[in-house]
């Protein structure tokens, strides 16, 4: 059960963007983990980017049995190339990026969320926030902030 209230919305709150290329040995590791978070209120978008291996039937297989999860099948094009793509489909107000190598602990999105939530209610007091990268092999927000108040 999440810690965080969550608003009734049509579209997901994050959406975690996963480009999936030659990684059969992780991928059921990385999904479970994503999956698996404290904080439901997200969509996940596999990008099979013209993986070799099993890798785009293990992402359908997830997207059969769990509405969250989403595939995008492209030629290959690399990480970059993925990830846009994931972009251009997203639904979520907020974005995460997952390697398909790794997996995140249960809380990852919760903490991501909390932050999110700190750093919007300091924008009402006058800190606008440029850029929000949390990334998952650290744990850390790293902020871009300007300050609005004169």
């Amino acid at each position: 059960m999440n810690n965080i209230a969550t608003i009734n919305r049509v579209k997901p709150y994050v959406s975690v963007i996963v480009p999936v290329y030659k990684s059969e040995r992780f991928i059921r590791k990385c999904v479970d983990s994503i999956l698996a978070q404290t904080y439901e209120d997200f969509e996940l978008i596999l990008v099979d980017d013209g993986s070799p291996d099993r890798c785009g039937e293990i992402c359908e297989d997830y997207a059969r049995h769990d509405e969250r999860v989403r595939v995008i099948h492209k030629p290959n094009g690399g990480v970059s190339s993925a990830r846009n793509a994931d972009i251009k489909q997203a639904n979520g107000e907020w974005l995460a990026f997952v390697d398909s190598d790794d997996w995140i602990r249960p809380d990852y999105l919760e903490t991501l969320v909390i932050g999110i939530l700190h750093i919007v209610s300091r924008i009402f007091f006058g800190i606008w926030v440029q850029k929000v990268c949390f990334h998952p092999k650290v744990n850390y927000l790293h902020l871009n902030v300007r300050n609005n108040m004169h």
